[in-house]
């Protein structure tokens, strides 16, 4: 699961004042469907329970969502890592 589409959600707000709007003011299940985010169904539902008052909140909330799959990601990549100890 990658975060590219969480950040185009939050780029897309950054240069568009109305899509920024939507997103804070009930539009944000219409907006985020679009295909261009290709957002997997965790990553939407993680969308829509962003509460927040201001756009900036919304982004530091993308924000925590995005390094939450990246530790995730780094976890799992490391699962099957074994320390290796040579007798010294």
């Amino acid at each position: 699961m990658s975060a590219r589409g969480l950040n185009e959600v939050v780029g897309r707000a950054c240069i568009s004042e109305t899509f920024m709007h939507g997103l804070m003011n009930g539009q944000r299940a219409e907006l985020i469907r679009r295909p261009e985010f290709d957002l997997e169904p965790e990553e939407a539902g993680a969308l829509l329970a962003i509460q927040a008052d201001t756009f900036a909140d919304f982004a530091a909330a993308v924000e925590g969502l995005v390094k939450q799959r990246e530790n995730k990601a780094a976890r799992n990549e490391g699962q099957f890592r074994v320390s290796l100890r040579w007798p010294s």
